[in-house]
């Protein structure tokens, strides 16, 4: 079933880049989301939590107003983000709760970010690669790595796992995520220069 799919990364450079960007990024953001989970129990209340829930519900409305918005430019800010989100990191060692609620803001841009880069992806996307094995492929990779992130969490944090050393883990993760959204983001920009170049007019 999955034959085709792997087909897909093993023929094209931009689409296997693709690939890894979306497993390290979301296992990153899954690893933590149990630690967080725990610290909302802890520090928020439930209008605040389902706050959170609303605001990220929304990535698929909002998403219209960006479809002008360069694939490069979406990858660029996205690791921008999780630039952001590593320095972020250092407040759960100086306060539990502004960690709490700085680290679902983050969450919340980043599902908004990951929304529009889909949909411009996909358009990128369509001339080079079959759409529907491809976003098979982009369902069972986010899948993969949410399921992948939330057991290590699960099984780090049963075995008494400090919640510090799984920061600095996500931290190298996020370095790792970031050098590859932005190589990826470059890739992005080169072949949309060649397409819109004038010796690639008709």
């Amino acid at each position: 079933m999955y034959a085709p799919l792997l087909v897909q990364i093993r023929t094209n450079s931009l689409v296997r880049l693709n690939t890894l960007v979306l497993f390290v990024v979301v296992y990153t953001d899954w690893m933590l989301m149990p630690l967080v989970a725990k610290l909302e129990g802890l520090y928020l209340p439930v209008y605040m939590i389902s706050l959170f829930m609303l605001l990220s519900a929304s990535d698929g409305i909002i998403q219209p107003f960006f479809k002008e918005v360069r694939l490069k430019i979406v990858f660029y800010f996205s690791a921008l983000l999780d630039l952001a989100q590593i320095g972020v990191y250092a407040l759960f060692w100086i306060d539990p709760e502004l960690f709490t609620y700085t680290i679902l803001v983050f969450f919340t841009l980043q599902a908004v970010t990951f929304e529009v880069a889909r949909i411009h992806t996909i358009d990128w996307f369509q001339d080079d690669v079959e759409l529907k094995p491809f976003l098979m492929l982009r369902s069972a990779v986010i899948s993969g790595a949410t399921i992948a992130g939330t057991l290590f969490t699960m099984l780090f944090d049963y075995f008494g796992g400090d919640a510090r050393w799984l920061l600095l883990l996500a931290s190298g993760l996020g370095v790792a995520g970031i050098m590859l959204q932005l190589r990826l983001g470059y890739r992005f920009g080169r072949k949309e220069a060649l397409l819109t170049s004038p010796a690639a007019a008709p």
